[in-house]
């Protein structure tokens, strides 16, 4: 149970998409508190100028140059003392969309917790129907025959072989039943799990399951 439980939850897509929307919601909300504290950074400037030949003269000398080049470095500082609280209002707006999601993942998770228990638990109801309602086919087949022997020698009446007969289709109709009722939860665990079915007759480390009892086995 605990298993199944586990990976319901674990593979959610609705539980996934709640903690994404929380997260959301708290980073939206952090980006408008920082919103009102100062704001420290660094700045650089480069720039640069070049020319060649001469400038004022009468002889040009083409081959002479000139370079230069400035590099600026400030610090600054901004910070945005008043906003009219619109900042503050609106982080305690996020805070309280991300709470609700909250408060709606807690709430899926009670009630897939609950479904998954509840179709568990159906399941090995009807796998023990579905063993029981074996043996018993098995112990009325036998009553059916022996029935039949008394009767061909005269010891028991018809109507004690019909009543034999009549308690095999009854054995048989719990059966069939059972076993329509553990395709069903089989079918909603897998939904809500997302389990694989070929899996559940393999016990730890893979191996098959064994024990007599077990549906797995039938």
């Amino acid at each position: 149970m605990n298993k199944n439980i586990n990976e319901g939850l674990d593979k959610n897509l609705s539980l996934k998409n709640l903690i994404l929307q929380k997260s959301i919601k708290n980073s939206q909300a952090n980006s408008f508190l920082a919103q009102n504290k100062p704001n420290i950074y660094i700045s650089n400037s480069l720039s640069s100028t070049f020319s060649k030949g001469d400038s004022l003269a009468i002889n040009i000398d083409s081959e002479k140059s000139e370079s230069n080049y400035t590099n600026t470095i400030s610090l600054n500082f901004a910070w945005s003392i008043f906003d009219g609280g619109q900042n503050k209002n609106s982080y305690k707006s996020k805070i309280a969309d991300a709470e609700a999601e909250k408060y709606a993942y807690e709430n899926l998770k009670n009630v897939l917790t609950t479904n998954i228990n509840k179709a568990y638990l159906n399941l090995k109801l009807n796998e023990e129907k579905i063993i029981s309602s074996i043996k018993e086919i098995k112990s009325s087949k036998e009553s059916v025959r022996l029935s039949r022997l008394r009767y061909d020698v005269g010891i028991s009446t018809l109507k004690d072989v019909l009543v034999r007969q009549n308690e095999l289709s009854n054995a048989k109709s719990k059966n069939i039943n059972a076993i329509y009722n553990y395709n069903l939860n089989l079918d909603e665990l897998n939904r809500l799990t997302f389990l694989d079915i070929n899996k559940n007759c393999l016990g730890r480390n893979n191996n098959k399951i064994k024990n007599t009892e077990s549906i797995c086995n039938i």
